[in-house]
């Protein structure tokens, strides 16, 4: 969520994970707070709620917009790519996964 948003919320259970695992929150450079953990191997759930009044209208959209295809994106454009920006790297000498998940 971005802090500009943060007086329309008005119900919220923080995030936690099980197996319970440390995770932190920090502002990325658009203003979001992002909670930011490393995921064991195996299962892992995450559970939050919340509640954030909106007006319900569409976000604005640029009609003029280009599309550019994957491979002509430049490498600084990469970071907006990924579904719900979860980035996953995987570790081969350990053969396991880490993941970091950034929460908007």
């Amino acid at each position: 969520m971005h802090r500009e948003r943060s007086q329309e919320l008005r119900y919220e259970i923080p995030p936690t994970t099980s197996p319970a695992i440390p995770t932190r929150n920090y502002l990325d450079t658009f203003g979001n707070i992002v909670r930011r953990f490393i995921a064991p191997c195996g299962d892992l759930t995450i559970t939050s709620d919340a509640i954030i009044e909106d007006s319900g209208l569409p976000d604005p959209i640029e009609l003029d917009a280009n599309e550019v295809p994957v491979e002509q994106l430049p490498d600084e454009t990469w970071c907006f790519c990924s579904a719900a920006a979860i980035r996953v790297i995987a570790e081969s000498s350990r053969k396991s996964t880490l993941s970091r998940i950034e929460e908007r």
